[in-house]
This record gives structure tokens, sequence and C-alpha cells, in this order.
């Protein structure tokens, strides 16, 4: 089954809004996902994935009309179109659960527009209105970053305080994971520096797509105790091997 998903894209990580038990809440794009069972009960909303049958479903849930401008300060929620493959699915267009998916594609701004310019009956009050500015912004598609220049310049971006002040060491021109390092402020919340955990599994990510076995990379074995960071190297890992 094909069906639509709002994912937050965080430091160039898709992560999902919630974790489940394991800490599994990272999605790789063509992984599939690990298995969990599904039920129609009461917890229908604490097990499984979630996904929408149509993209304006999920609006309900997820805001991916957020104006590119403003994004690096609120949840940069992108949809993707997903798929479930042969295992066990739950649920109303509005609101399915599946025991597994796997994240195909992004559905792009210009797929977006298009589709809601030929459906504009789709959008409700004020999404009809964030839909305005969104479509005369341009939001850069989501990508694998896998080039170790710019991992490091995301995660300096990440920086909530980045040249908001004379205190910060970056300049306008060139971003510095060595200057975040020298910041007084790296070991408070908000620095890019203050959880290495996304930096972690971002050269991690990198050094998997450059053929190294799993064990050999330092930045995964930095991981331990993360267990979603951890999972989700493995299942790359292991997709990988088998492509190969």
């Amino acid at each position: 089954m094909i069906g639509y998903k709002g994912i937050e894209l965080r430091k160039g990580i898709l992560r999902a809004k919630n974790r489940f038990s394991d800490g599994t809440d990272i999605f790789e794009v063509g992984i599939e996902q690990p298995f969990y069972e599904i039920n129609d009960g009461p917890g229908f909303t604490e097990n499984g994935y979630s996904f929408c049958g149509t993209i304006e479903d999920v609006l309900y849930w997820e805001n991916y009309l957020t104006q590119p401008s403003i994004r690096r300060y609120y949840p940069d929620i992108r949809l993707f179109e997903i798929e479930t493959g042969d295992s066990k699915v739950i649920g109303v267009s509005s609101h399915y659960k599946a025991e597994k998916i796997t994240v195909v594609r992004e559905i792009t701004q210009e797929e977006i527009i298009d589709y809601f310019e030929k459906h504009a009956d789709r959008l409700k009050g004020e999404e009809k209105t964030a839909f305005d500015i969104y479509k005369n912004e341009h939001l850069k598609p989501y990508e694998q970053i896998l080039d170790k220049c710019k991992i490091n310049e995301t995660i300096v971006n990440s920086c909530i305080r980045l040249r908001s002040g004379d205190f910060c060491l970056q300049s306008e021109t060139h971003l510095s994971l060595e200057n975040c390092s020298n910041c007084k402020f790296n070991d408070i919340k908000g620095d890019a520096l203050y959880d290495m955990t996304d930096y972690f599994y971002l050269h991690a990510r990198r050094q998997l797509y450059e053929g190294k076995s799993l064990d050999g990379i330092e930045e995964y074995h930095e991981l331990d105790g993360h267990i979603s960071e951890r999972v989700s190297l493995e299942l790359l890992y292991k997709f990988l091997v088998a492509s190969a």
C-alpha cells in the first residue's frame, strides 16, 4: 500500500515525532523499518507506523506547509511517500497504522504546489494562507549529507545562537566546527556541540556509504547507549552489504 507521512528533518536526519519503546525514530530513504505488531485496541495511536492516505490528510497531523524561510526555528516537516509492502495495515485514510513501512521518496515542493493548485478545495482555513506563502518561497529538497565538510556545516548551522551576538566566532562566509569548540557557550543546550549524537550518526552513515564496516567506524561505537541511532545504522549496513 502507498501512503504519505510527515517526517521531521533535524540536522540532516529524518526523525519521527515520537520514539518507539526501543528508541527507534530515524528513517532512511529506501530502508525498511523494523517490524512492530499493531492492533485496533485502545493503544491504536501508540503502536506501529502512522501514515495517511492522501497528502491533505497529513496536514491534520503534520504541517509540511511551514514557510521555508523560518524552518530553522520551527519543526522542518517534510512530506514523504511510504510503502507498507505486505505488512498488516489498519485504520482509515486520515490515520492508518502499519506493521512495517519503507520511506520511498520525498514529495517535492513542486509536486505539492501543483497538487493544491489543482485541488484548492482540499485546503482548509489557515492552510490556504500557509500555502500562499509556502508556494512563493524556495524549499531545498531533502538529501542525504555524505560529504564530511557539509556534515560539519550542518551541525554548526544547528546552533540556536549562530551569528546572534558578538560572542559568536563564526564568520559571515565560512562555518567552522573548530570555532564552535572555542565558543564559551558550547556546553549550553542549543549549541552545536552540546549534544554530539547527530554528529556521530551523520559521520557514521557517511562512512557506511564509503564502504567501511560498521564495527570499524569509531563514531558508531561513540553511539553506545543510543538505541535509535545504532538500530538505524545497523539496518543501513545490512542493506548496503546485501546490495553490494
